[in-house]
């Protein structure tokens, strides 16, 4: 039995109220033997803008996961508002979740426009109407300052703008909490300023906003800051101020004579093995008045409940959104697909192409075995066999080769378009279709032009079955294709498993 919560009281209140997360006691076992998440508790109040730094191998990361609920732990609790169980209700709360995640995952054939009109078909409710689409697409681009660039192709893009881009995709529905994983990586330090500008500027509008950042120099942006040592401990939680105050009392007397205190020593201390272990840094940080303030007085007598049913009382009615059918996923992601493949010239002419060229090595095998292989007289049925074997296989390839990048190249994309709504029937079959009408076009080439290099015995009917043996023939390695590159990795990858 599921207790449901009111989505409509959270998407409200990122305009206003915002939306706070009490957690407790998170532990993230992967083995028997290792912890990578060390009886993490935290409390985000409403509007706060939370950064999340440390060493590496601090389970930054997989904390910010942990508390979006994408890689939940394998202990604690996680209460949104202060009766909204993350893991048991994650369902019904996953649209008011944004996680923009470190690489740009969007897609650079389209315009900014375009991007942002297809995220929001599939993201906002199906009874939204075009004007409000619209009007909500315009007021993120004004949001992001990227309205001036509304049909500029992605790609020609700068670094910057391409990743305000991939946030503006979050923000179409207004999510209450926001995670980002990383967002600086890779920009130079003015894009950098600028972008923990426009974090500071969506948490006064009323969102929680977390972020994952090696970059320390806008820190003091943010009002908390999270800090991780090596082994996923915490050894601070509190403003940024206050931070560099409680760790500059563990600096000897000339590096305080030498330069005044920054994050980036921070670093340097939790290195250092005669300061203490993980663990001794934890407990310096729970006897410091910082952890009663922050951590322990806020959650105090906030201890979720254990019971079903008390939970179920506590949690309020969920008034459901309308969420985009399965159909109507499947027809926008096929004409997203269409607009995709013809902004790809090049690759759409290598399909159109590819067909017709390959079918083409039967005037090749024609000047070698004769144009009439079955004739009664001058025909040999062991050529006629090598003729069948080679468009068999060449039938077989050409399929396979037209779909083998054709899900492995969007993986990203649809793991983050699944963690909203987006149904994995629709989405494998707006990529089948179009495997299909494929088929049927080079089935057509390599019929054709393998009537054009032999004379081929009988008439309209023996040509009709002939096509569909070859339309089979190249709809197989069509659907092998797809399999391969559900499978494979990465893009490169598929050189490793391909059967081709």
């Amino acid at each position: 039995y599921r207790f449901v919560v009111d989505e409509t009281e959270l998407s409200q209140s990122d305009q206003s109220e915002g939306v706070s997360v009490d957690i407790f006691g998170l532990n993230k076992w992967v083995s028997k033997s290792l912890n990578i998440l060390q009886d993490i508790s935290l409390v985000f109040q409403p509007k706060e803008f939370i950064v999340v730094v440390g060493q590496s191998g601090g389970g930054k990361s997989t904390l910010v996961d942990a508390i979006a609920g994408y890689r939940p732990a394998t202990q604690g609790r996680i209460l949104v508002n202060g009766t909204i169980d993350v893991y048991k209700e994650f369902d019904a709360i996953r649209s008011n979740i944004g996680y923009v995640p470190q690489k740009d995952i969007i897609h650079m054939e389209l315009t900014l426009f375009e991007a942002l009109d297809y995220a929001a078909k599939l993201r906002m409710p199906a009874d939204t109407t075009k004007e409000e689409r619209i009007k909500r697409i315009e007021e993120v681009m004004e949001d992001l300052d990227l309205a001036h660039r509304r049909d500029t192709q992605i790609s020609q893009l700068s670094g910057g703008q391409q990743k305000r881009v991939s946030i503006g995709v979050e923000l179409l529905n207004k999510p209450g909490f926001f995670f980002l994983d990383e967002p600086t990586s890779g920009l130079d330090p003015g894009m950098e300023t600028e972008l923990m500008h426009l974090m500071r500027r969506l948490a006064d509008q009323g969102r929680t906003i977390v972020m994952i950042t090696h970059a320390t120099k806008n820190v003091m942006l943010a009002d908390k800051v999270v800090f991780l040592a090596r082994g996923g401990f915490l050894t601070w939680f509190g403003p940024p101020e206050e931070a560099l105050t409680y760790f500059d009392q563990y600096r000897s007397e000339r590096d305080r004579r030498s330069s005044s205190m920054e994050f980036d020593h921070i670093y340097t201390l939790l290195d250092k093995e005669e300061l203490g272990s993980g663990q001794e840094w934890v407990d310096r940080y729970k006897n410091n008045a910082a952890y009663q303030k922050y951590i322990a007085g806020p959650l105090a007598g906030k201890m979720p409940l254990q019971k079903k049913e008390d939970a179920r009382s506590a949690a309020k009615p969920l008034v459901q959104r309308n969420q985009v059918s399965a159909l109507r996923q499947f027809l926008i992601l096929s004409q997203r697909n269409v607009k995709i493949m013809t902004r790809d010239l090049f690759s759409l002419a290598l399909l159109i192409l590819i067909a017709p060229m390959m079918a083409s090595l039967d005037f090749v095998l024609a000047s070698g075995v004769g144009r009439d292989p079955t004739g009664f007289l001058n025909g040999q049925f062991n050529q006629y066999v090598v003729t069948l074997i080679s468009i068999t296989n060449t039938s077989v390839l050409v399929g396979g080769l037209a779909m083998m990048r054709e899900l492995v190249k969007e993986r990203e994309i649809y793991k983050r378009e699944r963690r909203v709504n987006l149904k994995l029937s629709s989405y494998i079959m707006s990529k089948t279709w179009l495997a299909f009408v494929l088929a049927f076009y080079q089935a057509i080439c390599f019929t054709v032009i393998r009537h054009i290099a032999f004379q081929m015995p009988g008439g309209t009917e023996e040509k009709l079955f002939f096509f569909i043996t070859e339309f089979l023939l190249v709809l197989s390695g069509t659907i092998v294709g797809l399999f391969c590159s559900a499978l494979t990795p990465s893009v490169i990858g598929i050189v490793h498993t391909s059967p081709f």
